[in-house]
């Protein structure tokens, strides 16, 4: 049954001052493929932050978050030096990236309130950022576990593309209501409703239509994550506005894009058997 996301409790503010100061990070060996020259396995706890030429390991060591010289704030896949998340530019070199106690993440100008870019999540109970085996950089509440922002979320929701391919959505593309995808052959069709839906039908009668969430604003999003997510609020600068109301359950799995076949099939790139119409869960509602 659907749940109203404005039902969620309110997150735990956490006063810090009373808690026992977390073990300082081990330091790993840096991988040769990324650009950090200090790296260390762990997470960034309230007040810390990382100088430029210092990063941030995954668990196993694969993945790095750096703050370089230059000004970007960069993710690194070690396995082979591509970059698969950045922001900031030169305009931010020589700056640190800075967890504040607000709960806000980002590169900001000395103790200015201005920033070159942020994960906008001050006044939350954020207060711990890691990175993760499956490339992701979290920023969650110890408290209640809770996550106010995520990388692969933002990229694929705020920052995503339109589908390049007619007949798919692939990781890193969004499908708002002004856009579509069409089969192959032209006869199917898949549509967001204002009524916050996915619709596919044939040109001339809808053959099937997801539990309507009654979002107005809403886009879907292939995650690197293997997710495929509707999201209530897509542009909102504020990701506490972005929130989640269906998806595909698929998190963790292979799938690499939603692909609509010429027999009016939405099946998954790289996930065998994994059919849309079977999985699909619509978890919210704005009503």
């Amino acid at each position: 049954m659907a749940t109203h996301f404005n039902d969620r409790p309110m997150p735990v503010v956490v006063d810090f001052g009373a808690q026992t100061p977390p073990a300082a990070p081990a330091r790993v060996e840096p991988t040769e493929r990324c650009q950090s020259t200090v790296v260390e396995a762990g997470a960034l706890s309230s007040g810390e932050g990382l100088d430029g030429g210092e990063g941030l390991a995954s668990p196993s060591g694969r993945f790095v978050l750096s703050m370089l010289a230059d000004g970007r704030l960069e993710l690194c896949d070690g396995t082979d030096g591509s970059t698969v998340w950045s922001v900031g530019g030169p305009q931010a070199a020589g700056l640190p990236a800075v967890l504040r106690r607000d709960g806000n993440f980002g590169i900001f100008a000395g103790t200015d309130t201005s920033a070159f870019w942020a994960t906008n999540t001050d006044d939350t109970s954020a207060d711990e950022l890691s990175v993760t085996d499956s490339g992701n950089v979290v920023l969650r509440s110890i408290a209640d576990e809770y996550s106010w922002w995520e990388s692969q979320s933002e990229v694929s929701v705020s920052k995503g593309r339109p589908p390049r391919q007619l007949d798919r959505l692939e990781v890193g593309e969004r499908l708002t209501v002004v856009d579509f995808l069409q089969s192959p052959d032209g006869r199917y069709r898949l549509d967001l409703t204002s009524d916050g839906s996915i619709l596919l039908s044939d040109g001339a009668m809808a053959l099937w239509e997801s539990d309507r969430s009654m979002c107005s604003d809403v886009a879907l999003a292939m995650q690197a994550d293997g997710n495929l997510v509707m999201y209530a609020n897509p542009m909102d600068p504020d990701p506490r506005m972005r929130a989640a109301v269906g998806s595909s359950l698929g998190d963790g799995s292979p799938a690499s894009a939603l692909v609509l076949g010429n027999d009016g099939s939405l099946t998954f790139a790289d996930w065998g058997g994994a059919d849309l119409r079977d999985q699909w869960n619509t978890s919210a509602t704005c009503s």
